[in-house]
């Protein structure tokens, strides 16, 4: 059975076990700006934000997984703790990595005991 020292053991010990496998990346995400007297969106921007993360390219044949979600040859994963994403998390629609755009399909919360990181499963568009 997990102790709360363990969990604490583990949340440490995350930093120095990826530490070797971050990669940096860019999220973005786009911010509506509103009339404010009439709240019609009047401009849209792009926000984005340099963070680093761990990437799985997926290299594979297509293949479903039990989400739904059917993986293809040049789709990524990417794992980022929550602490680097603050409010801009549940934002996110793209991801800048090695010179390809991915667009987010989904994301799942991850962490043993406690959530601590997600990771957003990317599909390369450019």
């Amino acid at each position: 059975m997990l102790t709360e020292q363990d969990l604490e053991f583990m949340a440490d010990s995350q930093d120095e076990i990826y530490v070797l496998r971050y990669r940096p990346i860019t999220v973005s995400y786009t911010e509506k700006q509103y009339d404010e007297i009439t709240e019609e969106v009047i401009g849209e921007r792009e926000v984005s934000t340099e963070i680093k993360a761990v990437v799985t390219e997926i290299s594979e044949e297509t293949r479903t997984i039990t989400s739904g979600i059917a993986y293809e040859s040049g789709d990524a994963k990417f794992d980022v703790k929550l602490a680097d994403l603050g409010e801009v998390g549940a934002k996110i629609e793209r991801i800048y990595y090695d010179d390809n755009t991915y667009e987010i399909l989904g994301s799942n919360k991850k962490g043993i005991g406690r959530r601590n990181r997600i990771e957003f499963i990317g599909r390369v568009i450019t």
